[in-house]
């Protein structure tokens, strides 16, 4: 279990991030924008009746929930994580286009 000190230090960091970006809008609106580019490319990906169960989509569904997870642990102060999560975002997208790399994933 986490030290009381610990989770002080956490609410803190926290804080801390929501008025850094708070205060610098452009990077805020950078990360929104970053945030949306993403989930519209997964809403690019093909999804027809015949590649339902194939599994091409899954890899980029869970990319796309990294990708959320790597945000929140940024915004806590867990960076060397978020790296470690931006990592397996790429990963993850790039299995999914492998999967599918001659659109023949039902097969």
């Amino acid at each position: 279990m986490l030290a009381k000190a610990d989770l002080d230090r956490l609410a803190r960091l926290h804080k801390e991030t929501g008025e850094y970006l708070d205060r610098h809008d452009a990077v805020r609106q950078l990360l929104d924008n970053l945030s949306w580019a993403f989930r519209t490319l997964c809403d690019l990906v093909p999804q027809t009746r015949e590649k339902l169960f194939s599994g091409h989509f899954f890899p980029i569904t869970q990319a796309e929930d990294e990708l959320q997870n790597c945000g929140a642990l940024a915004h806590i102060g867990f960076y060397q994580h978020a790296i470690a999560g931006l990592r397996w975002v790429l990963e993850l997208g790039m299995l999914s286009v492998y999967w599918d790399r001659a659109d023949d994933a039902e097969q």
